[in-house]
């Protein structure tokens, strides 16, 4: 019998893309998004974290 188990980690970064592209290369590894998180609005990209972090 095949029991596969899935399992979600949530790992930060400052450049993302780059260890993004690591996480891919692991065994066991099936998925991979990045994005932004715990902030204070929703959907935001990349230019609105950067101008947003001029104000912090």
């Amino acid at each position: 019998m095949n029991t596969t188990q899935i399992e979600t980690a949530t790992f930060a970064a400052g450049c993302f893309w780059s260890v993004e592209e690591a996480f891919r290369q692991l065994d066991g590894v099936t998925q991979t998004s990045v994005g932004y998180m715990g902030g204070h609005f929703a959907n935001p990209c990349h230019l609105d974290v950067l101008v947003l972090a001029w104000f912090v």
